[in-house]
């Protein structure tokens, strides 16, 4: 079986709790986004392979709920011709998110080919991976250089806040558009100036809108 294919029935069977139907289960129950809104990690992480919550905490209810879609993964491998037995991981992770929820999709086969695909909103969409190497950049015209560049914006695109906020929140400008994930590794070698204004403009996005855009900014040593 192609990989593409078990992503995809990863992300059937998400898609499905995410949506709180339980239409693959015959069985409702409450909204997944609101108990990870109130779970202390502020998220909740389930393993479709075991039918259980492995990080967050679930109410009777939905843990479940989770349980069924250990059937509910086997009926939808059965159906493609295959079984659980292909996955060596299939994890979820619920986040509350503007506009009806996040859930990031970990898929891993047995022959060590693994994926991770985040989505946002209701329908859920996948959102573009955007990654960015922090560790070389020398000034705060570096970060912005390096964005731009990865959002293919246009040549007179200005380099400051207001500006970022116009093209990744209102949108129009850039030639990438939502929904997608920038993600900012190695900040930690970064000069401080520069690692200031990223922070910066992850909250000043945020503050802005981002997540109703469904635009994620993340930073990470």
């Amino acid at each position: 079986m192609k990989f593409n294919d078990l992503r995809s029935i990863g992300h059937n069977i998400a898609d499905s709790l995410a949506s709180g139907t339980g239409l693959l289960i015959g069985v409702a129950f409450s909204d997944v986004f609101v108990e990870a809104a109130r779970s202390p990690e502020g998220s909740i992480t389930v393993d479709f392979l075991t039918g259980t919550v492995t990080g967050g905490s679930a109410s009777p209810s939905l843990a479940g709920a989770i349980g069924l879609y250990r059937d509910a993964l086997s009926d939808e491998c059965r159906r493609r011709g295959t079984s659980p037995l292909i996955f060596r991981e299939l994890t979820v992770r619920f986040l509350p998110y503007p506009g009806g929820g996040r859930f990031i999709v970990t898929v891993e086969d047995q022959r060590g080919r693994r994926s991770v695909d985040d989505y946002v909103g209701r329908p859920a969409k996948r959102l573009r991976e955007i990654e960015l190497a922090a560790s070389n950049w020398a000034t705060v015209r570096d970060f912005y250089d390096a964005l731009l560049f990865a959002l293919g914006a246009p040549p007179w695109h200005g380099r400051n806040i207001n500006a970022l906020i116009d093209s990744m929140v209102h949108g129009g400008i850039n030639k990438v558009e939502p929904p997608y994930a920038i993600r900012i590794h190695g900040l930690d070698r970064a000069p401080k100036e520069v690692r200031e204004v990223v922070e910066y403009t992850k909250d000043a996005l945020v503050r802005a809108g981002a997540a109703r855009a469904e635009v994620v900014f993340e930073t990470s040593a």
